[in-house]
C-alpha cells in the first residue's frame, strides 16, 4: 500500500511541473506573433523568420499570415478563418489542422502540424514570440 501512495505521489508531481500551458483560455492567443524558429526535415539558409508574423483574433475567428516580400513560411500570405477547439485549430476549407501550446508566461506560442502519418517528413513545428 505504501509503494502505491508513493508511485501515485510521484505521478501527480511529475504532472505538474509541465512546463507549457496547454490549458490555456483562447483569447490568450490574440495579438500579433513574430515567427522566431522553424523546426522541420527541411533547410534554411539564413532565413529571417522575424519577417513573418500571424495576427490572431479568437473573437472572429481569424488568422493573418504576412511576410515581408516573400512567401510566409506557416501559409500563403491572407488572412484565414479557423475553428478552435482542445488546443487544436483547424483552418477552414482545407484538411490542415495544428496542436497548439503557449509557456506559462504567454509569451511563446508554439504551432505544431499534425501530419499524416503516412507521409515521410511531413512534421513542422513553428515558433512564435510576441
Amino acid at each position: 500500500m505504501k509503494k502505491l501512495t508513493l508511485l501515485l505521489t510521484i505521478g501527480l508531481l511529475m504532472g505538474a511541473c509541465d512546463k507549457d500551458n496547454n490549458d490555456f483560455a483562447p483569447e490568450t492567443l490574440n495579438g500579433i506573433w513574430t515567427l522566431d524558429d522553424v523546426i522541420c526535415y527541411c533547410a534554411f539558409d539564413d532565413s529571417d523568420f522575424e519577417d513573418e508574423t500571424l495576427t490572431i483574433n479568437t473573437e472572429n475567428k481569424t488568422l493573418s499570415v504576412a511576410a515581408a516580400g516573400r512567401r510566409a513560411y506557416f501559409s500563403d500570405q491572407g488572412t484565414y478563418s479557423f475553428a478552435f477547439r482542445n488546443n487544436i485549430m483547424e483552418i477552414n476549407g482545407t484538411d490542415k489542422k495544428y496542436r497548439i501550446e503557449l509557456d506559462n508566461t504567454n509569451q511563446r506560442l508554439t504551432i505544431t502540424f499534425i501530419d499524416d502519418r503516412e507521409i515521410a517528413d511531413d512534421e513542422v513545428t513553428y515558433i512564435y514570440k510576441r
